[in-house]
């Protein structure tokens, strides 16, 4: 079954004209499971040329489930690229990570190529509701404003985020000495919680 794809206005509204016909295409050969695939944004890149790479939101669902994913679209020497990246920084470092989540790379017809983030929460709810997922900048400024959510919180995921970088990609190449009184920490990656306010960081590390 060819899964219908729809593209909600968030993010028809970012992509190029008389592109999404095209990415569609793409789409549908990357879930080829799929009964009917939503998209719900287009996140901002390096790359201008959407047709070479662009990154889309998206809501997978078959008649079984259903998943969301950020996924990356584009010319396989491009995309591709990306993926063999993240397996030098990841995969060969025996470590579990809240902040590099897992990739899946999926080679498709015409030299393309769509790398499929596997966690995409940070697509549940919207950025403009206070209930929902926001940017960690977002939160930081939440919490010098009026301490919801606590401060200690976000520095907690804040190191967590250096803590994995660290560990990712410098630990491996150098050892090192850590200063006297010097914390790598540990911390919590989970939503915060405060009040009325419920909040989750992006992790790109991602998308």
């Amino acid at each position: 079954m060819t899964a219908k794809v729809t593209w909600l206005s968030r993010a028809g509204d970012k992509v190029e004209r008389g592109l999404t016909a095209f990415l569609a295409a793409d789409l549908r050969r990357a879930f080829p499971e799929a009964d009917a695939i939503a998209v719900y944004d287009c996140f901002k890149g390096f790359t201008q040329d959407q047709r070479r790479k662009v990154v889309l939101g998206l809501e997978v669902r078959s008649r079984d489930a259903y998943h969301t994913h950020v996924v990356k679209l584009g010319a396989r020497d491009v995309v591709g690229e990306d993926y063999e990246g993240w397996r030098k920084c990841v995969l060969k470092h025996n470590f579990t990570s809240r902040i590099f989540v897992s990739l899946d790379k999926r080679d498709l017809p015409g030299g393309r190529a769509a790398v499929v983030y596997q966690d995409a929460y940070q697509l549940f709810g919207s950025l403009d509701d206070a209930q929902g997922p926001q940017t960690l900048e977002t939160v930081a400024a939440w919490a010098i404003r009026d301490d919801k959510p606590n401060p200690v919180s976000v520095e907690r995921v804040i190191r967590q985020i250096y803590t994995d970088l660290y560990r990712c990609s410098i630990a491996r190449r150098a050892p090192a000495t850590p200063r006297r009184g010097a914390s790598t920490g540990g911390g919590c990656a989970a939503p915060w919680t405060s009040g009325t306010r419920t909040a989750a960081a992006r992790s790109c590390g991602a998308t």
